[in-house]
């Protein structure tokens, strides 16, 4: 690159939050939080602009710390056709990626089938494809991990005590076996990424 840097393209605003960017299939995907809602929106890499929006309200849980600032902090997940999102009040979106049009829903914090833990900055953990399912930290009894199905959005498993924390589970193989390692509050666990 030059002295000053790569020539821009173009550049435009969004809105507060952490979520990463991913790119497919000639399009930018994030989160970001404006006007009091969460939105997930896709971009046409080429330009910026606008191929569609997914808004929905997601205020901070009471005792949320906004030293830095309400979120989203996770960062999206793509597979084939659809995009997971999870927001930093625990909702979880499983959208059209290619109009942003709602599969399903599930709330990780609210849902007391699941009585997750809440965290001072907000749900941040993303959420992992595995095989059929989508993997995600809920932090609650019994339901530390639970996998949806990535279709229809019902519960394959959920499993084990440990609260969750701000991190993200990264599947490795060891030996021929599939593990998923991740921080919890107080431990770094390794489970089955089929069964929990």
């Amino acid at each position: 690159w030059p002295d000053a840097g790569p020539k821009e393209l173009w550049k435009r605003e969004l809105g507060d939050g952490y979520s990463a960017i991913l790119a497919d299939g000639g399009r930018l995907y994030t989160q970001y939080r404006g006007d009091g809602k969460e939105t997930v929106i896709a971009l046409d890499a080429a330009t910026g602009k606008t191929v569609w929006e997914h808004k929905y309200d997601s205020a901070p849980d009471a005792g949320h710390v906004h030293e830095f600032g309400d979120g989203p902090r996770s960062t999206p997940l793509i597979v084939k056709d659809r995009i997971y999102t999870i927001g930093v009040s625990g909702t979880m979106h499983c959208l059209s990626k290619e109009d942003g049009k709602p599969y399903w829903t599930q709330e990780l914090w609210k849902d007391e089938q699941f009585g997750g833990n809440k965290l001072n900055h907000g749900y941040s953990s993303s959420p992992v494809a595995y095989k059929n399912t989508v993997i995600t930290l809920v932090g609650g009894k019994g339901s530390s991990i639970v996998a949806f199905d990535q279709m229809d959005g019902k519960v394959i498993w959920k499993s084990q005590d440990f609260a969750n924390s701000y991190s993200t589970p990264k599947l490795i193989n060891l030996d021929g076996e599939d593990q998923m390692i991740t921080f919890m509050a107080d431990e770094i666990i390794g489970f089955n990424p089929g069964s929990g």
